[in-house]
């Protein structure tokens, strides 16, 4: 894959980001995407988190993806790279996303 230029939206909630994306335009595909690889990040760690998701048989290469990243911080920001992978190596990144998990709703009363 050659190229990784079509659109990404993220939604946070205080736990979780959900990365939603659309594949690659054809030709810009080096062959069938098998799997995707996103590594994310908050800056209070050390090392990356890798993460690869696979294209369930349910779900076509051409659809959207949704990929939930879960047990975060709250309140905390995120950086996210990702990359759409083929029998023939990786795409280049989408560049880096940063996102902020919500706060949460204060909690007892007052």
């Amino acid at each position: 894959v050659t190229s990784f230029s079509r659109a990404i939206s993220v939604s946070p909630t205080p736990k979780s980001i959900v990365v939603t994306l659309s594949p690659p335009a054809l030709l810009n595909r080096s062959g069938v995407i098998t799997h995707y690889t996103l590594a994310y990040k908050s800056p209070d760690t050390l090392v990356d988190m890798l993460e690869t998701f696979s294209i369930t048989s349910s779900v076509s290469q051409d659809e959207e993806q949704n990929i939930t990243l879960s047990n975060l911080q709250e309140f905390q920001n995120y950086t996210i790279v990702i990359s759409a992978c083929t029998v023939i190596g990786c795409s280049t990144s989408t560049g880096t996303i940063m996102r902020q998990t919500l706060q949460a709703a204060p909690t007892g009363t007052v």
